[in-house]
């Protein structure tokens, strides 16, 4: 009886270690869509919009609206996820809305269909937030921390190659009924077709896992507010939200600009956001050999001075 007993439990936790696999995985792939579907359509955003009579603050509008979403939809989604303890369900309403904002972003019959588009698109967007609750609750900290890296590589290397896919995507040029499918759509449609594939994955593969113990969690819970109100990392949260703040900055005016002084079409703007993602990896990997060798205060200043001389070229 013992030695079936050994067994059972063995058994269990093989179960709930495949499941977690299984869960990262798809994860993973989410992460790396949702930093696909953001910089597929960077480079052809706003000649889309002023195709249908956009001009530049209804750009600035549509991109703004993604992130306000994205926003929102992490509080709803969080609310949802403490109520229910349904990361499944969850995660399927997430990838419907994306899938939803993608067509709509194609049909673009009208331009507040992009706008439309991009809402939805935020609201699936939101579901990273829970993922990361989700994550944190149902592995440990080892665990948590390779985790992670992985799920933020992943998003980043999607930010990464995302632009190279119009190269593919600007040869389209048919229809489907009334729709017009061309440089300017099809990224919609085709990140809506990705997602598509991997929710078909999160409804075979993603198990509702149980949570650890909550007294334990309440502890965890407390230590980390405790951590984030020191001042260094008062100071490297408002740091994060700065940069953030130019990165967007830039990523909504560069386009508009580039189009307006050197007549660039999508081809242009994909080859210059994929130098961009590339000088971002570059950055990643310096950053860990002058780690070593200046002290992490010294790494933060220079980092604020240049993006404050990014926005100063810009000027």
């Amino acid at each position: 009886s013992k030695s079936r007993g050994h067994l059972k439990t063995g058994g269990a936790v093989m179960e709930v270690r495949t499941k977690k696999l299984l869960a990262s995985v798809g994860f993973g792939v989410w992460f790396f869509l949702i930093g696909t579907d953001y910089a597929v359509i960077l480079p052809t955003a706003w000649l889309y919009v002023k195709s249908l009579g956009g001009n530049e603050l209804f750009y600035s509008l549509v991109f703004s609206s993604f992130s306000a979403a994205t926003l929102f939809s992490g509080i709803f989604w969080g609310f949802l996820m403490d109520r229910l303890q349904k990361i499944k369900l969850i995660t399927v309403c997430a990838a419907l809305c994306a899938i939803t904002g993608g067509v709509l972003y194609t049909v673009g019959t009208t331009k507040y269909f992009l706008l439309g588009g991009r809402v939805l698109g935020g609201m699936g967007n939101g579901l990273g937030s829970v993922i990361f609750a989700h994550l944190s609750r149902t592995t440990t900290t080892q665990e948590r921390t390779k985790l992670f890296s992985y799920i933020f590589a992943a998003r980043d290397i999607g930010y990464l190659i995302g632009p190279g896919f119009n190269f593919i995507l600007r040869m389209c040029n048919f229809d489907i009924g009334p729709v017009t499918i061309d440089a300017y759509s099809s990224p919609g449609i085709f990140t809506a077709i990705l997602i598509s594939i991997l929710l078909i994955y999160m409804v075979v593969f993603l198990h509702d896992i149980p949570y650890a113990d909550e007294d334990k969690d309440v502890e965890e819970t407390e230590h980390s507010w405790q951590e984030l109100l020191r001042e260094e990392t008062v100071v490297l949260l408002a740091a994060t939200l700065f940069t953030c703040i130019v990165q967007s900055c830039l990523e909504t005016t560069v386009a508009p600009l580039m189009q307006m002084m050197f007549r660039w079409g999508e081809l242009e703007m994909s080859i210059f956001f994929i130098c961009a993602g590339l000088l971002t990896l570059a950055g990643y990997l310096g950053l860990g050999y002058i780690s070593k060798k200046c002290q992490d205060r010294t790494i933060v200043l220079g980092a604020v001075m240049l993006s404050c001389l990014s926005l100063a070229g810009l000027m």
